[in-house]
């Protein structure tokens, strides 16, 4: 028997239609009589076929929808299977009962997006917080698969369900061809990566994602090259006038001066050390130098969101941070860097959801640091009432984010992370 014909570019705006009336009309439909030959006849064929949007229009002029948030679900997708087997005659009322079971189990399947998280012990707050708001709020329309270098028992959002892979480290030459096979494997639609290398193996233009019709959450290959590498991050934000704080060649230190010594492509503070001018130094291969900020210690963050036409800002003082990831924060009101991410977005295409760094130099508030992904600490922001991982799902999705999602509770004075004991079975 021939498969279903769903979740395409002609089927989709279909599925989006409310239930009780679709299943009018199917009755309509699969009955015998005029009927079939009327109304429902060319709807039929504008399902089973490619004009999705006529299907669309048509339900819209002659009934109401169930569901106002437009999203569909399990039902809609039995109903555009069973029309497209109707139209080849391969269902009748009398089969409708073992139709609905047999599609059920299949678009249950369909209807997911198939999610490859790719992740490693450094960044297991992140991917908690990802996993956990994808099983609490979108269980009916992401299937995430996460994946690890590390057993799936030390691995703390395993104990939250679902496929689970451990996979080669980032250096080893067999890493790339891996995920590939992974994601062929696995019909995955969606590769999240949270790792800043991967941010360019895996760009949203990446050809070998193309070749498999995957789509990836991280930035376009160039805006990854422009804004991960520190070096080329510092030369683009100087050339269009944005603050940040100036490279240093070593042999251009001044005595008595602090700098910055920092991984050209890294993240949570890895390889950072204060160097100080006229004391021996040498350079660590990979590292950039840069002035160090002279407007205190004062750190802070900005969570983005950068989709349907929102560029919504919060921004959160660093008060305490552990191995390079906060743990304790303070909500904050900054025009200046909110104008700076507004600049920043209009020069590049940036992700829909990402964090950038702040400090003060020379009396203006300076990027430091911009991760192109979400961060390690976007959680927080969202117990604060800006709900980042949320509107990021619902992006991935399709489906829209409201504003109330990223509007921050003006009572909250301060988010403080503590340990939290997870057991994996």
């Amino acid at each position: 028997m021939d498969g279903p014909i769903l979740i395409n570019d002609g089927a989709e705006p279909f599925l989006k239609l409310g239930l009780l009336h679709q299943l009018h009309r199917l009755d309509k439909i699969l009955a015998p009589g005029p009927a079939a030959a009327g109304k429902g006849q060319p709807l039929l064929q504008n399902i089973a076929g490619t004009n999705g949007n006529a299907v669309f229009a048509h339900a819209h002029e002659h009934d109401r929808p169930l569901r106002p948030d437009g999203r569909y679900n399990v039902v809609n997708c039995i109903i555009a299977a069973l029309a497209a087997r109707a139209l080849k005659g391969m269902v009748n009322m009398k089969t409708l009962r073992q139709a609905v079971k047999e599609e059920g189990s299949v678009c249950k399947r369909k209807l997911k997006q198939l999610a490859l998280v790719l992740s490693h012990h450094e960044n297991a707050a992140f991917r908690q917080e990802l996993a956990q708001v994808a099983q609490q709020q979108f269980s009916g329309d992401i299937c995430l698969h996460l994946c690890d270098t590390n057993p799936r028992e030390l691995v703390p959002a395993a104990a939250l369900g679902g496929p689970f892979h451990r996979v080669l480290p980032l250096a080893d030459p067999g890493y790339q061809q891996q995920i590939l096979t992974l994601l062929k494997e696995n019909h995955i639609d969606v590769i999240v990566p949270l790792i800043d290398q991967d941010l360019f193996t895996w760009a949203a233009d990446a050809p070998e994602l193309a070749a498999l019709g995957v789509r990836s959450t991280a930035p376009l290959r160039q805006t990854a090259q422009l804004l991960t590498d520190k070096k080329a991050m510092a030369a683009f934000l100087q050339a269009h006038g944005l603050p940040t704080p100036p490279l240093v060649a070593p042999e251009q230190m001044e005595p008595g001066r602090a700098y910055i010594e920092k991984r050209e492509v890294g993240c949570g503070s890895v390889g950072l050390r204060t160097v100080i001018g006229g004391e021996d130094y040498t350079p660590h291969p990979g590292s950039i130098l840069q002035e160090k900020c002279d407007g205190g210690d004062t750190e802070i963050t900005a969570e983005v969101f950068n989709a349907q036409g929102k560029l919504r800002v919060f921004c959160r003082e660093r008060v305490v941070t552990k191995s390079g990831v906060c743990t304790k924060m303070r909500p904050l009101h900054i025009p200046e860097i909110e104008d700076y991410i507004c600049t920043l977005t209009g020069l590049l295409p940036c992700p829909a959801t990402f964090c950038a760094q702040f400090m003060q130099h020379r009396g203006r508030w300076n990027l430091i640091d911009c991760n192109l992904r979400i961060g390690a600490g976007t959680a927080m922001a969202s117990a604060a009432g800006f709900q980042l991982v949320r509107a990021f799902w619902a992006n991935l999705c399709g489906q829209p984010v409201p504003d109330e999602w990223l509007q921050a509770d003006p009572t909250v004075k301060t988010v403080l992370r503590v340990y939290q004991e997870v057991v994996v079975r």
